[in-house]
């Protein structure tokens, strides 16, 4: 009996070590998770071979030393760690990513050195929509991205260096609520200085000693006086509002700055861009104003744009003002955006394009700019119903370029058209427009082109702002207010013993509140020798005559001839005094 029982209880022990040897079959959606722990070498001679080996949940410790692979962690729940005694190296070796982890769950990947992604598309580690990722203690140099995610959620990096690559450090994402969230601490370095990653925080400055900053779901911080270079982002702003970035520089970035998922009202002033793939990016944001920075010498210095993947959500009613563009491949680029207004920008030298407006955008305003030598100074591509007027195309390769577009290119003939270099004009009435529009094809026309340069000088008087513009063929003008003196001078300069022309264009309010509606016009300190006026609702408009090389014209107050008897009335008042006076001392 005794031996009867023995057997049976063998046989059992025997059955369950068979059956627990058994993977799940395919189609079960259970996993099952070990605690099996690897070790490269040892148990596989690489480190590729023992991830595709591990059980889910499998621990893989890699002994020091330089292994010549890359990997890819996908599908799979694993922990990954590298010596701790000394350096485990991994240097990539093809032209793809050094690590990829690629739609896995809980993975730890920690205690390595990564380099030689130096492809393209190289990155040392690059993480695709994954959750709940933890990287930690790893140095990564010498690569074409650093640490890069893509549409992933909940990643955690400590104490990673990463330092020495193209573009250290970048996220990639749309949706706020997953690709924006992760948990980045200051002990991560990039080029010596930490990463600045805020989420859910208010009225706060950023430090300046951070190398990487990402504000998401912030409002009211502000960053500036930092330099930031060779990362993804310089800045990264998602869905954020009242931010201003202002007096920091970007170079060798691959973005300067991207403003993403619906980051609105922000503040974007006196930054410069060199040398950045992007200078500014403005993605599905709105009412942001971007105003006197310096973009030189970047791929594309500034793009609004859009996503496929959002429809209903685009850039409109941002404000892009007196910012300054040289020598971009593509100065400004306007995909499928709305309602913004482009005005008094100085766009110069583009290899490529000046102004591309493109993807369906519509209803933009394109004021008071000047584009100078550029390739194409504005190249239009399917987008109708933008407004152009009273900007500047001087000595473009090609001025304008159109692809089934139709737009508005001047505004009423006071306010007039655009000024378009290198043409034939006249000016017969002599009102500062030319007396035959400018055809940009037969959809497309001018009505009332400048037959002089665009000139357009803001300034403040008791606290209100005035636009004083001009139109002139003087190949050099500027402009002062000196309220103090009750005037304005103007100085043009042009070719030698040429005569030029002016056309100036006074708010009737300033004329009211500074003049007293009484001025006059002197040219070298002379009048006119002829000068022609008209006004409208809320302008006077003067045309007169300045010669060249060098002319001063002087905009002052003119005394009515009942203020001049006053004057003359006092000064004989105060002559009969003094004499009287006199004659009484003398005795």
């Amino acid at each position: 009996m005794r031996r009867d029982l023995l057997v049976y209880v063998v046989l059992l022990i025997l059955l369950s070590l068979h059956f627990s040897s058994i993977s799940p079959s395919k189609g079960v959606t259970t996993h099952t998770y070990t605690t099996l722990e690897i070790v490269v070498p040892g148990n596989y001679s690489s480190i590729q071979e023992a991830i595709d080996n591990a059980p889910e949940g499998s621990t893989i410790r890699v002994k020091n030393g330089t292994y010549n692979e890359h990997l890819e962690i996908a599908f799979k729940s694993l922990n990954i760690y590298g010596s701790e005694e000394a350096p485990t190296i991994l240097k990539n070796d093809w032209t793809g990513d050094a690590v990829l982890i690629d739609r896995a769950n809980n993975v730890t990947f920690s205690g390595f050195q990564i380099e030689g992604a130096i492809g393209s598309f190289g990155h040392g580690i690059r993480i695709t929509q994954c959750q709940h990722i933890q990287i930690f203690n790893n140095k990564v140099v010498g690569n074409e991205y650093g640490i890069y995610f893509w549409d992933s959620f909940n990643v955690t990096l400590r104490n990673n260096n990463i330092t020495g690559n193209r573009w250290n450090f970048g996220i990639w994402g749309l949706l706020l609520t997953s690709h924006f969230l992760h948990d980045i601490d200051t002990s991560n370095i990039v080029n010596e200085r930490p990463i600045c990653y805020w989420i859910n925080q208010k009225n706060k400055t950023v430090p300046s000693d951070f190398g990487y900053v990402a504000l998401v779901n912030s409002s009211n911080i502000v960053v500036s006086n930092l330099n930031f270079s060779n990362n993804f982002q310089g800045i990264l702003v998602v869905h954020s509002t009242n931010i201003t970035v202002q007096n920091n520089s970007f170079e060798k970035n691959y973005y300067g700055i991207h403003m993403a998922d619906v980051s609105n009202n922000n503040i974007i002033t006196q930054n410069a861009f060199f040398n950045n793939n992007i200078g500014l990016m403005l993605d599905l944001s709105s009412r942001n104003r971007i105003e006197k920075n310096v973009f030189f010498k970047n791929q594309k210095g500034l793009t609004l744009s859009y996503s496929p993947l959002a429809p209903d959500l685009s850039c409109i009613e941002n404000y892009i003002c007196l910012n300054n563009f040289t020598q971009n491949y593509a100065s400004i680029t306007v995909l499928n955006a709305t309602s913004n207004k482009f005005c008094g920008n100085q766009i110069i030298s583009s290899t490529r394009y000046g102004i591309l407006l493109t993807s369906g955008s519509c209803g933009n305003i394109f004021y008071g700019n000047t584009l100078l030598s550029n390739n194409d100074g504005l190249a239009i591509q399917r987008s109708n119903n933008n407004l152009i007027y009273n900007n500047n195309f001087i000595n473009n390769t090609r001025h304008i370029y159109t692809e089934a577009s139709t737009n508005k290119w001047n505004n009423t003939k006071n306010i007039g058209g655009n000024f378009w270099s290198n043409t034939t004009t006249s000016d017969t009435d002599l009102d500062g427009i030319s007396d035959l529009p400018y055809e940009v094809d037969t959809l497309n026309v001018d009505s009332h082109p400048f037959a002089g340069r665009f000139y357009n000088y803001t300034f403040f008087w008791e606290n209100q702002e005035f636009f004083l513009t001009l139109i002139s063929n003087s190949s050099d003008l500027d402009f002062e207010f000196v309220p103090q003196q009750s005037k304005a001078v103007l100085n043009f300069s042009g070719s030698n013993q040429t005569i030029g022309f002016c056309r100036a264009n006074l708010p009737k309010k300033l004329i009211q509140t500074f003049w007293y509606e009484n001025l006059t016009i002197l040219v070298n300190k002379e009048p006119p020798s002829s000068i022609r006026n008209w006004d409208d609702n809320s302008s006077v408009y003067l045309y007169f005559n300045v010669p060249h090389p060098i002319s001063q014209v002087l905009i002052i107050p003119e005394f009515s001839s009942s203020l001049l008897l006053v004057i003359v009335l006092v000064f004989v008042f105060l002559f009969r005094k003094t004499t009287i006076t006199r004659i009484i001392f003398n005795r």
